[in-house]
């Protein structure tokens, strides 16, 4: 789970445009190791009452009640209670995640007050994988994702074949983001649909 700041993307966005829109920079695991390495991480302790409130109420939230395996963990809590709060204190930050089972579990917990802050603020993979195909072209995208598709049962459908077009990708894609929506209310921003 990642949390964006909406002005530091319109910041990000100016400076990319420089680019080709099909030119795609080489991803280096070892420079991105390391760069995220030494970010700097949130800790509990330095949080005020208020988000260390928003966060044992997301930890305390027992998944029992949904009928479903859905969970929000420690990592999910911390990120998720931060957002909220800056939201709360009127912010516009967004949280970027590939963990649908933790946005199902928010939805169901009846957290409203934590639940309204993030309404329309959370972006799934799919979301960004659509965003993607849009900025940099499908074939880029494709060529990215068809070698890891199995990590994620989404993309398995959606680049499931070598001959897989753009047309079905997104339709697949799309469908599944009109489901996840269904599951998880309001949480989810609108692109996309």
């Amino acid at each position: 789970m990642t949390v964006l700041n909406i002005n530091s993307v319109s910041k990000s966005n100016e400076k990319k445009s420089n680019k080709s829109r099909g030119q795609v920079e080489k991803y280096n695991i070892e420079k991105a190791l390391k760069l995220t390495g030494n970010l700097g991480q949130l800790y509990l302790e330095t949080f005020n009452n208020r988000i260390k409130d928003i966060y044992n109420q997301l930890l305390n939230y027992n998944p029992d009640h949904d009928g479903q395996n859905d969970t929000i963990d420690q990592g999910e809590a911390t990120l998720i209670s931060y957002v909220s709060y800056l939201n709360q204190q009127g912010g516009s930050h967004y949280l970027l995640t590939g963990d649908k089972r933790c946005l199902r579990a928010l939805n169901n917990s009846g957290l409203t007050n934590i639940i309204e802050s993030l309404e329309g603020k959370v972006w799934c993979l799919e979301q960004l994988i659509l965003k993607n195909i849009e900025e940099i072209g499908f074939e880029n995208v494709k060529n990215k994702i068809v070698p890891f598709n199995n990590c994620d049962q989404a993309l398995k459908v959606a680049f499931s074949h070598k001959l897989v077009t753009k047309e079905n990708s997104k339709y697949a894609l799309q469908n599944y983001l009109k489901e996840l929506r269904e599951e998880t209310g309001k949480l989810l921003n609108i692109y996309g649909e």
